[in-house]
C-alpha cells in the first residue's frame, strides 16, 4: 500500500514537472493557466519530437559514430574494459550509455533512438523549467521547450543520432535548472547537485567543463557568499570525477583511461592548425546562423536588453547569456565544427528565444510579423524532415545495405564465438555481424595515424614513426585473439582507406601471409580466413 501511494505521488510530480506547474507559491497565487492547455502543449511537444525524429526508428545505424559506440558497449558486456580492450578519445558515459542500453534493450540501435526521443523530452522538459526562472509566463516555458524539439534535429544526418551532444544537454540543463532552484529555495544541496550534474555532462563531453566555469563566475559577481557556494558547486562537480576514478582503479583500467581518454587527446590536437579551424568555422557556422535564424534574433533582442539595462535586468537572464557565451567557445574548441557539435548552443539558445518571443508576441499587433516569425520557427524543421525522409533515409539504406551484404559473408564464414579484425575505417561491419573486434584498435585510425585534421589529405601515407606503439600493440592484440577473419577494406577506398593498404604495414602484411589465405572479395572488400594461426609475426 506504501509502495502504491509513493509511486502514485511519484507520477503526479512528474506529471507536474512536465506540465510546468509553477513552483512559486506566488506565481501560483497570480493565477496560472488552467491544464488543459497546458496539455495541449505537452501532446505537441510529444508528437513534434516522435515526427522529426522518426526517420530514426527505421535504420539501426545513421551515423558512423553510433556504430563505433554500439562495438566499443559490446566489448564492455561481453567483459572487456573501456580504454583497455576498446579505445578511444571520448569520455566514458556515452560508451556506458550504449552498454546499459543495449544490456536492457539488445543490440538493437533502433530501440536505443526510441530511448533517445524521451531523452530529448526529458532535455526540453529542463529547458522550460530554466525559462519559468526568466519570466512567469508558462507559454514562455512550453514555447523554450518546443523550440528545443524542433531545432535539434535540424541538420543531417548526426542530428538524429545516439550521439554525445543529444546526450549532455540533459544534465546540462539539469544543472543550471539546480543552480537556479537552489536561489529560489536556499539550497546548498541543489548547488551541491548542480555540480554534480555537471560534472556527468562533462563525462559524456568535456566541453561541457565549461558550464563549471560560467556558473563560478555567475557566482563570483552575483552572489554574498561567493566562497562557500563556489565550494559546494565545485565539490559535486569534483564528486562524479573522484567517483569515477575510484571506479577505473578498482576495474585497473585507470592509466588507460588517463591515457586514451585525456592525454592522447592532447597527441591527437597536434594535427591541430589555423588555416584548417578558420575553413571549418567559415564553411560550417553560417548554416547554423542561417537554419537558426530566428532563435539568434530573438535572443540577441534579450542580450541587447541586459547590455543596455543591466540593472533591470534579472540576475538569471546574465547567468543564461553566459551559459550561451560558454557554449560557443565550447563548439570551437578543436576547430572541428561537426554539424552535432552545434547541438551544445541549444540549450541556452532556446531559453533566450522562447522567453522573448512570448514577450513580443502578445505586444505585435502586425499579423504579417507574427506570420513571419511563425514561418522561421516552423519552417527550417520541416524541410529537414522532408530531406531525412527523402535524401538521407535513401543514403542511410545504401551504406546499412553495403555493409549488411559483407557483414552476411563474415557471419557465414565464422561463428558468433569468433573474432574478427577489420583494417579501415568500418566499425559498422563488427555491429552488423554481430562479431567482436580481435582488436583494441575499433578502427586503423589510431595505427595509421589518421585523424579530423588529416583525413582529406590525399598525399598522406603510413608513417610508422609517428604511430609505432600503436602498430606494436595491434600486432600484440591479434596474435593474443586470434581472429578468425581479416577484413580489407583499404582495396575500396573506403573513407580514405586506400591510402593505407595493408601491403605498406609490413608486419601486419606478413602476419596475414604467415596465418590467413584469401577467400572472397565482397564489393572490394577482401576477407582472409586463418588456417591454423601460428603465434609469429
Amino acid at each position: 500500500m506504501i509502495r502504491r501511494l509513493w509511486l502514485s505521488k511519484g507520477w503526479k510530480k512528474c506529471y507536474s514537472f512536465f506540465i510546468m506547474k509553477p513552483s512559486d507559491p506566488e506565481e501560483s497565487r497570480r493565477g496560472a493557466a488552467s491544464p488543459e492547455p497546458k496539455r495541449r502543449w505537452l501532446l505537441l511537444l510529444i508528437l513534434s519530437a516522435v515526427i522529426l525524429r522518426s526517420p530514426a526508428f527505421f535504420n539501426p545505424i545513421i551515423d558512423e559514430d553510433e556504430a563505433w559506440y554500439a562495438t566499443a558497449a559490446c566489448v564492455i558486456n561481453s567483459g572487456g574494459l573501456l580504454y583497455r580492450n576498446a579505445v578511444d578519445l571520448k569520455p566514458p558515459l556515452i560508451f556506458y550509455f550504449y552498454a546499459f542500453g543495449f544490456s536492457i534493450f539488445g543490440d538493437d540501435l533502433r530501440l536505443l533512438h526510441g530511448v533517445t526521443v524521451l531523452w530529448v523530452l526529458a532535455t526540453a522538459a529542463f529547458i522550460g523549467r530554466i525559462t519559468t526562472h526568466l519570466t512567469q509566463s508558462w507559454k514562455a516555458a512550453y514555447l523554450a521547450a518546443w523550440l528545443y524539439v524542433l531545432f535539434t534535429p535540424n541538420f543531417v544526418p548526426q542530428a538524429l543520432s545516439t550521439n554525445g551532444e543529444i546526450l549532455m544537454n540533459l544534465p546540462l540543463a539539469i544543472s543550471v535548472f539546480l543552480f537556479l532552484q537552489s536561489a529560489r529555495d536556499r539550497s546548498k544541496a541543489y548547488l551541491a547537485l548542480s555540480g554534480f550534474f555537471c560534472g556527468l555532462a562533462f563525462l559524456f563531453k568535456y566541453q561541457c567543463g565549461i558550464l563549471l566555469a560560467v556558473i563560478s563566475g555567475h557566482i563570483f559577481f552575483n552572489k554574498a557568499d561567493r566562497g562557500k557556494q563556489n565550494l559546494l558547486v565545485i565539490g559535486g562537480f569534483a564528486s562524479v570525477l573522484i567517483f569515477f576514478y575510484g571506479c577505473f582503479r578498482y576495474l585497473g583500467n585507470w592509466e588507460d583511461f588517463y591515457f586514451w581518454g585525456w592525454k592522447y587527446n592532447l597527441v591527437f590536437m597536434e594535427e591541430f592548425t589555423w588555416r584548417y579551424f578558420f575553413k571549418r568555422f567559415f564553411g560550417m557556422t553560417p548554416r547554423f546562423i542561417l537554419i537558426w535564424l530566428i532563435l539568434w534574433f530573438f535572443a540577441f533582442v534579450v542580450i541587447k536588453k541586459a547590455l543596455r539595462r543591466a540593472p533591470e535586468i534579472n540576475a538569471n537572464h546574465h547567468l543564461i547569456i553566459l551559459w550561451l557565451i560558454g557554449s560557443a567557445l565550447a563548439v570551437c574548441a578543436g576547430g572541428k565544427f561537426f554539424g552535432h557539435y552545434f547541438i551544445q548552443l541549444l540549450p541556452p539558445l532556446t531559453v533566450l528565444a522562447g522567453a522573448a518571443i512570448a514577450d513580443w508576441w502578445p505586444a505585435c499587433n502586425a499579423k504579417w510579423k507574427r506570420l513571419v516569425v511563425l514561418a522561421g520557427i516552423v519552417i527550417p524543421p520541416i524541410i529537414y524532415l522532408g530531406v531525412n525522409w527523402q535524401e538521407e533515409q535513401k543514403r542511410m539504406r545504401r551504406e546499412n545495405q553495403y555493409f549488411q551484404t559483407i557483414a552476411a559473408e563474415v557471419r557465414k564464414l565464422s561463428s558468433p564465438d569468433d573474432k574478427i579484425f577489420v583494417w579501415g575505417r568500418m566499425p559498422e561491419l563488427y555491429y552488423f555481424s554481430q562479431r567482436l573486434p580481435a582488436s583494441r584498435f575499433i578502427t586503423g585510425n589510431f595505427v595509421v595515424g589518421m585523424t579530423t585534421y588529416n583525413f582529406d589529405d590525399a598525399a598522406a601515407k603510413y608513417d610508422s614513426a609517428k604511430t609505432l606503439p600503436m602498430l606494436d600493440w595491434l600486432m600484440d592484440d591479434l596474435i593474443k585473439n586470434r581472429p578468425k577473419l581479416i577484413i580489407d577494406t583499404s582495396p575500396a577506398n573506403f573513407r580514405q582507406y586506400g591510402k593505407y593498404p595493408i601491403p605498406s604495414i609490413a608486419p601486419l602484411r606478413e602476419f596475414i601471409k604467415k596465418n590467413y589465405h584469401f577467400v572472397v572479395s565482397v564489393d572490394r572488400v577482401t576477407i582472409y580466413k586463418s588456417g591454423e594461426v601460428r603465434l609469429g609475426r
